[in-house]
């Protein structure tokens, strides 16, 4: 996908970031349902075909080619990091815009990471890490894209366990220990995956989170929830 960077303010805020780790996907957008981002295909430009294929959804408004919204899936396994690779950037702030006014079927890379210790979920191509060329575009404080060479190559997300929603209704508040349940639960869950008679620990992480109602830990207790009653 080629794409080109103004910089300027964003109107996409850090509350519009939403990690539905149940649903395995990450939500760029205002919008809080599917309902309300199908209607604004028809005033867009770009790849949108995630509910019937693999693409992953960005919309550009159709007159000024402007990024409006992104759904990503991460039905891919996502993999845990102790570390993170350090990657040559230029860092800037600004607003993504489609290069060409079209409709296109995109996919980033399909493997993300969370690296435990920074809370940072992330997702680009290898060879790009260490590219001169390449930019990290800020859209807000926590969330960025990743451009090389005019093209879409990745995403970051930091305080991702702060980012972390559910459709259940709860308190709009963080939970300090959200970061430290995630790693565990990831870890958890790549026992689980070696092994699904390896329950243990998925039981153990929820029963410790039970009396928790906060945003993190139910979005969490969710996809715990899940996963056990498979």
């Amino acid at each position: 996908m080629k794409v080109y960077v103004r910089q300027e303010e964003s109107r996409i805020h850090n509350d519009d970031i939403k990690w539905y780790l149940a649903d395995e996907s990450l939500w760029i957008t205002k919008y809080d349902n599917y309902a309300d981002i199908e209607k604004s295909m028809g005033n867009s430009y770009g790849s949108f075909n995630w509910l019937y294929e693999v693409n992953d959804t960005l919309l550009f408004e159709k007159e000024s080619g402007k990024f409006s919204l992104a759904v990503i899936s991460l039905s891919r396994k996502v993999n845990i990091m102790d570390h993170t690779a350090e990657k040559i950037v230029h860092k800037i702030t600004g607003n993504l815009y489609l290069r060409e006014k079209e409709h296109c079927s995109f996919e980033f890379d399909n493997r993300a990471y969370y690296d435990c210790d920074k809370d940072y979920l992330y997702s680009y191509s290898e060879k790009c890490i260490c590219d001169k060329a390449l930019v990290e575009l800020s859209v807000t404080i926590d969330f960025s894209f990743f451009i090389c060479s005019n093209s879409l190559v990745g995403w970051a997300l930091k305080n991702a366990s702060k980012h972390l929603k559910t459709a259940s209704e709860c308190k709009e508040e963080n939970n300090e220990r959200a970061a430290e349940w995630l790693k565990s639960y990831f870890t958890a869950l790549k026992l689980w995956e070696e092994d699904e008679n390896k329950t243990f620990a998925l039981i153990k992480l929820l029963e410790e989170m039970q009396k928790y109602n906060d945003a993190n830990s139910m979005a969490i207790k969710e996809s715990l929830i899940n996963i056990l009653s498979f």
